[in-house]
């Protein structure tokens, strides 16, 4: 929680579990691994904690960060090796057992690339793809790398802050232009590129929109958008294939992507509402 809390809940009964302070109010969701939790902090820390009793297993400092935001995407986990994007742009493979770092990269803006008032800070949630890391900063890249040896495989100038949707051997990546592309994971080939709609009245450039996913779902890709619209797209193609003008009783602009679960697409909007469709 932004208390610095981590609470366990049993998901029938919402019955606490075990309760455990962090030191710092909590930048990313947890994340589930091993037999562990995984949870980036404030003071640009990953924790991991077992999952049945909360104790600390062990800590790992991320380094110091001139400028950060406040959220960030959660840990992902495969092989027993976790990965975690941190406030100072670096991402970090971390052997799961004892949290000892197997390799270190920077998402950072070098040198010079970004002003005083920039961010290097990784705010989406690494994807894990056939043993390879995707990940993507707001220092102005999206880069795969291995998933054991932390060797780069291969990179675009692409910023955002949203977590990539995978499929099959497909990458869906929304950036920080509001472009919506599709990169083929193996070798970072471009299969289509999207621009989608960035103001709300585009014939003056004004009411900029901020769209959030993307969600795979349904054969489609589906964004919330902060003009309270959802687009969905075909990703075979990146051709758009359906605009819900108006989301019903959504009260709301929608800032997060949305997800899915049991057939059920939930939505949380900036007015802490949170809806359901089916």
């Amino acid at each position: 929680t932004g208390f610095g809390e981590l609470i366990a809940i049993t998901p029938a009964s919402g019955t606490i579990i075990w309760r455990k302070p962090l030191g710092y109010p909590a930048r990313s969701a947890p994340s589930i691994g091993g037999g562990q939790v995984y949870v980036l902090t404030l003071d640009d820390s990953l924790l991991a904690l077992d999952a049945k009793t909360g104790d600390q297993n062990w800590k790992l400092d991320g380094g110091a960060a001139e400028n950060s935001m406040l959220g960030a995407g959660a840990p992902a986990f495969s092989n027993n090796i976790v990965v975690a994007g941190f406030a100072s742009g670096l991402l970090a493979g971390v052997d799961a057992a004892n949290g000892t770092p197997l390799w270190e990269q920077s998402l950072a803006a070098s040198f010079g690339a970004a002003g005083p008032l920039e961010f290097s800070s990784i705010a989406a949630a690494p994807v894990i793809i056939d043993g390879l890391v995707v990940a993507t900063g707001l220092g102005g890249s999206t880069v795969a790398y291995d998933l054991r040896s932390g060797r780069q495989i291969w990179s675009h100038s692409a910023a955002g802050t949203q977590t990539p949707a995978a499929a099959g051997d497909w990458i869906f990546t929304l950036t920080n232009d509001q472009t919506l592309a599709a990169i083929h994971a193996p070798d970072g080939l471009i299969g289509w590129v999207s621009v989608l709609p960035r103001f709300k009245n585009p014939k003056d450039n004004y009411g900029p929109i901020t769209w959030s996913g993307p969600l795979l779902i349904g054969g489609v890709l589906m964004m919330t958008g902060s003009n309270e619209r959802a687009l969905f797209v075909n990703p075979l193609d990146g051709a758009l294939v359906g605009t819900l003008k108006t989301l019903p009783h959504l009260d709301g602009l929608a800032d997060l992507p949305p997800i899915a679960a049991d057939g059920t697409i939930l939505v949380l909007t900036r007015n802490a509402k949170l809806s359901a469709y089916r």
